[in-house]
């Protein structure tokens, strides 16, 4: 491989990475200022795409440090590839922005275990790629309407919250056209990388700018901020210890996938529209505190499931 094809394949998969994960992460989960960010291209288009491209640079600095720890979390299994995305949830929240401090120790598990971890990483980057290779379309289809739907759904959680635009209608449809247009144009650059190989220099440089911005962060919430660091370093530890292969090529399940299923994620926004049609109809909403608490103990589950699971595996 050529230099230029090796930095060629690396900014497809971290950008195309990146916007994947920046799409679960911000528009699915309904994050008051991107949301705001996105509704105001109508407005102020240029203000708007500057902080939509400076959000995506944020993300693409996780999504780096993930693509360079995937390897070797893939020799621990699920265990290990769960970790790693945890450690990308921790480094979302932690080492880009102080939430993780906030309301300690909730906020150690949520959102960095039990949303990042799940639903950017195993349901964005893995689940909904993988069906969109598989040999017929239905299991697309239909998985990519239930995402619609439970995006939809979830949606609901901003209507009671005094600082979250209240969506319905065109303002939804809108929003969810742009931001499926976000998600597509992260899947089409990571179905054209292909597989590259780190280097030392480039590890340690993206290793040791995470760990800086995090204990930057760390060090104005002390000390309670030592338990994320410690949950942090742990899952490293687990990823990297002795005894693994070397194996440094960057690759995610699913390749390239036709391109006239693209439309399947014209279809979560659609479903995800008229879920909330629905819902704003019929006065429903969801129940924040209850979903969130599930998510939360789940997620507690999961990582100490993974923390066993990666340290007994030899």
């Amino acid at each position: 491989m050529t230099i230029v094809e090796g930095i060629t394949n690396r900014v497809l998969s971290i950008v195309g990475s990146a916007l994947i994960l920046m799409f679960f992460s911000e528009f699915f989960f309904m994050n008051e200022g991107p949301v705001d960010t996105v509704m105001s291209l109508r407005t102020t288009p240029g203000t708007a795409i500057i902080g939509l491209v400076e959000t995506t640079a944020y993300y693409a600095l996780a999504a780096w440090a993930f693509l360079l720890l995937l390897p070797s979390a893939q020799q621990r299994g699920m265990a290990g590839v769960f970790l790693v995305a945890c450690l990308y949830g921790w480094i979302t929240e932690g080492a880009i922005v102080p939430v993780v401090h906030e309301a300690p120790p909730i906020s150690w598990i949520w959102t960095s275990v039990s949303w990042h971890a799940p639903i950017d990483v195993f349901l964005g980057l893995y689940l909904l790629r993988q069906v969109l290779c598989a040999p017929t379309p239905w299991a697309s289809v239909a998985l990519h309407a239930a995402t619609g739907i439970a995006w939809g759904l979830w949606s609901t959680w901003t209507w009671s919250e005094p600082k979250s635009q209240h969506l319905s209608g065109s303002d939804f449809l809108f929003f969810t056209v742009v931001t499926s247009g976000i998600w597509a144009l992260g899947l089409v650059l990571l179905s054209r990388a292909r597989v590259w190989h780190s280097v030392a220099p480039e590890r340690w440089s993206i290793f040791l700018i995470v760990w800086a911005l995090g204990l930057l962060w760390a060090a104005a919430a002390l000390p309670l901020s030592i338990g994320p660091l410690a949950l942090s370093a742990l899952a490293l530890w687990m990823i990297l210890r002795p005894g693994e292969t070397d194996r440094q090529s960057a690759d995610l399940p699913a390749g390239a996938f036709p391109a006239n299923r693209l439309w399947h994620v014209v279809l979560a926004a659609i479903t995800a529209t008229g879920t909330v049609w629905l819902c704003d109809g019929m006065g429903w909403m969801i129940p924040t505190e209850e979903i969130t608490a599930a998510f939360f103990m789940a997620g507690s589950a999961a990582l100490i499931w993974a923390y066993w699971q990666a340290f007994t595996l030899r």
